[in-house]
């Protein structure tokens, strides 16, 4: 008779499991993954591979582990924005000062090597960015009822949020550019918010009136619209942040 096949039972220490996980996260995102089989995982926790075998069924799920510890600190950024306690834009400083100093721990190479060999675990990563753009949602629709926001529809704010972190989240795009992802999220938020003209232009009155214009050109209805549509309040260039 053939032998038995037994299966391993795996040693249950979730704090010791973490604990690991935690410490290789960091050499994850130096090297990569392609080239950190569990013998190197074992050699950098100083266990042997017999013992991290007995804790963790497979380098994915180490990973898997270690990409959940860092993504529920990356989770604050939730408490602040709701935060009622804090003034609107304090929540969104307060916010994005979280987002950027975990970003910077995250490596393009990590990325790569995790959109394209482990594309189960790769689903957390999306399911973080639909979360956060249903937050920020919510956001934009409270800073615009208190009048902190100009009158955009939210959806539309979320939309430019959904194109950029889209882009963010693919490595290749970073690494094409030469950008990394604290970089990226700096500029994105300080032209979302700032503008794309400098606060003090030389020609900003002028701009304003430009813009005032187009405005007011695209409010108007088309030739079916004359009939059928509503009159909907008009969107000021002077209700825009400056």
């Amino acid at each position: 008779m053939g032998r038995k096949h037994l299966s391993k039972s795996r040693v249950q220490d979730p704090e010791l499991k973490r604990q690991w996980a935690a410490q290789l996260s960091p050499i994850f995102q130096e090297k990569g993954l392609k080239n950190f089989p569990m013998d190197r995982a074992a050699l950098e926790l100083g266990v042997s591979k017999a013992t991290l075998y007995k804790y963790f069924r497979s380098r994915e799920e180490i990973l898997d582990l270690a990409l959940e510890i860092k993504l529920q600190e990356m989770r604050r950024y939730q408490l602040k924005l709701s935060d009622p306690d804090l003034p609107y834009l304090e929540r969104f400083f307060e916010a994005l000062t979280i987002t950027t100093a975990e970003l910077s721990s995250i490596s393009t190479v990590f990325l790569s090597d995790l959109k394209g060999s482990y594309p189960r675990v790769w689903k957390r990563v999306q399911t973080f960015i639909d979360d956060a753009l249903e937050s920020l949602k919510i956001f934009y629709a409270q800073g615009i009822a208190l009048g902190e926001l100009a009158p955009v529809h939210p959806a539309i704010l979320v939309l430019t949020d959904e194109l950029f972190f889209g882009k963010l989240s693919d490595p290749d795009f970073l690494e094409q550019r030469g950008l990394n992802l604290r970089d990226a999220l700096e500029s994105y938020f300080l032209l979302k918010f700032g503008g794309i003209f400098a606060q003090q232009h030389p020609d900003a009155d002028l701009i304003r009136v430009r813009l005032q214009h187009m405005l007011d050109e695209l409010q108007k209805p088309t030739f079916n619209e004359a009939e059928t549509k509503p009159e909907q309040g008009r969107m000021a260039v002077g209700n825009l942040p400056g």
